[in-house]
């Protein structure tokens, strides 16, 4: 949706910094019925997205989507990495001490 600077303002306001990371606008594979229907093209989506963040040396994962939310968390949780995903009203939210 191209859609950049609100939701990095939006991070920068509940005190964290943006972190680059390489392809980050690419979907995570997710997409509704399409990691159901398509599940080798799908994991091989999450894995490339996973690998490009934890590339990045970044702690936190912020999106907007729920459903980018569930695909991530699961597949860093399943790396038992330590970076955090969440969505972006969790982050403000926290930062507003109402989370």
């Amino acid at each position: 949706m191209q859609v950049t600077e609100e939701p990095r303002r939006l991070s920068e306001i509940a005190g964290y910094e943006y972190v680059p990371s390489k392809d980050e606008d690419v979907c995570c594979g997710f997409g509704g019925s399409y990691s159901v229907d398509f599940p080798e093209i799908f994991a091989e989506i999450l894995k490339k997205k996973l690998d490009n963040v934890q590339d990045s040396d970044a702690w936190l994962l912020v999106t907007d989507c729920p459903g980018c939310v569930i695909q991530l968390r699961g597949g860093m949780d399943k790396r038992k990495t330590k970076i955090q995903v969440k969505h972006i009203a969790e982050v403000l939210a926290e930062a507003l001490n109402l989370g």
